[in-house]
Formats: structure tokens, sequence, C-alpha cells
């Protein structure tokens, strides 16, 4: 489990949206990370700026959000692209 190396933040709202920015705490390692991600072609994301570093942007929105199943993707993605 690599989650002590994310540090993210998360913005909602009310609305079936939400918006999370997050990086790898190893600046080396945060290099290219949205090509490491979308490369797999499993999940989308896109770059960022926070903090004054770079940092990666998912939007999860939708009626046909599967909790269970879009969670274990999206954490067996950013476990392979954090390697």
């Amino acid at each position: 489990d690599s989650t002590g190396d994310w540090s993210s933040d998360v913005c909602s709202s009310d609305l079936v949206s939400t918006i999370v920015l997050f990086r790898l705490r190893n600046e080396e390692r945060n290099e290219g990370l949205v090509g490491r991600i979308n490369g797999q072609n499993r999940i989308y994301v896109s770059g960022t700026s926070w903090e004054g570093r770079g940092a990666v942007r998912i939007a999860v929105s939708g009626w046909e959000i599967d909790v269970e199943k879009d969670t274990r993707v999206i954490r067996e993605v950013l476990e392979k692209a954090a390697e």
C-alpha cells in the first residue's frame, strides 16, 4: 500500500462531481506522473499546479459511478504509476 506516498486535497459540492488534486511527495517520482497514469488507458487525468508545484487533477462525475469498482481501478492505476 503506497498511500503514504501521496498528498491530496478534495474540492466537492452538492453537485454530482468531485475534483481531486494530488501528487507524489517525492518530486523526482512526481515527474511524468500524468503520462504514466494516462498511458495505462484506464483513467484520464490532467496536469495542474498546486501550491506552486506540479500536481495531477482528476474529475469524477456522472450517474454511472460504481464506487467499489471505480475505486479499485483508480487505486490499481495509481499504485502502478507510483512505481
